[in-house]
């Protein structure tokens, strides 16, 4: 098998989104990118858009770290480049 980039990024179309999964095809095949719960950034994505997602393989999907839109829109999600912090949950439950 062959190792994957730690971190990469793929420009594609947003297929079919529940929360803030979607799938994200680059016209040769599909992923799933996990872009974080929804109460951290609700994003507002919709099946055909054209985006550039940069993030991590983990699982077998692309953990969003950023998300750029057509219209040249960035969504930063964390800091951009490392671990998002809604690894411990909502500021509320802490």
């Amino acid at each position: 098998s062959l190792s994957r980039p730690s971190t990469t990024a793929i420009a594609g179309t947003v297929g079919s989104v529940v929360g803030n999964n979607f799938i994200l095809s680059d016209g040769t095949s599909e992923i799933i990118v996990n872009a974080g719960p929804r109460w951290h950034n609700k994003l507002t994505l919709v099946p055909g858009e054209q985006v550039i997602v940069v993030g991590k393989y983990d699982n077998d999907e692309l953990k969003a770290h950023r998300i750029t839109r057509a219209s040249g829109e960035v969504v930063t999600l964390g800091n951009g480049l490392s671990r998002a912090p809604w690894g411990s949950g909502p500021s509320y439950l802490r």
